[in-house]
């Protein structure tokens, strides 16, 4: 009876342990801490090296082509052909310029996000603190959101079109050499 006694006084104290003044607070928490690990497989879609190695692919064969191409008034190559190469170089130009910039947001705000949590579930801050805390991880969450829809996909677009553009391209680069 006494072992029955302590077992149910045990499982009342574990039990009261888990229910946090800030059961909300932690979920939301939770919940951006998720939303931040999404973001961070997001950015893992787009090879950096390869991102990296066409660019410069790009970048070298659209200086050779505007430099070589002999007929300065053909609108069709001007406005369309190297429009693909402009586009994918633009497309790579964003995403690298803020992929390390986006890297560390998200592992400044995974830190935090941990910061906090464990900040509730000690139940340090009042609830006006914790309401100001995770407003300002909601704002840095929804900064890394917009960021990362912004510029991932232009990023992955290029990747994935260059191949065809570098073809198309090249052919008429060759042609260019071979006069």
């Amino acid at each position: 009876m006494k072992l029955l006694f302590s077992l149910f006084v045990v499982c009342l104290f574990v039990s009261c342990q888990n229910k946090s003044a800030f059961s909300s607070e932690l979920n939301q928490v939770d919940s951006l801490y998720t939303e931040v690990l999404s973001l961070e497989s997001k950015l893992k879609e787009v090879d950096s090296n390869r991102a990296q190695e066409v660019y410069k692919e790009s970048n070298q064969l659209e200086t050779y082509l505007s430099a070589n191409y002999p007929d300065t008034l053909d609108k069709d190559f001007w406005v369309n052909d190297m429009n693909r190469i402009y586009k994918v170089r633009r497309g790579l130009e964003k995403y690298l310029s803020q992929e390390n910039v986006l890297k560390e947001e998200i592992k400044y705000s995974k830190t935090q996000l941990l910061s906090l949590r464990k900040s509730l579930q000690d139940e340090k801050l009042d609830s006006m603190k914790a309401e100001e805390y995770l407003t300002s991880e909601l704002k840095a969450v929804s900064k890394i959101v917009f960021l990362t829809d912004k510029y991932q996909p232009k990023g992955l677009e290029a990747i994935q079109a260059w191949p065809e553009v570098k073809k198309d391209l090249q052919s008429i680069a060759d042609s260019i050499a071979e006069l």
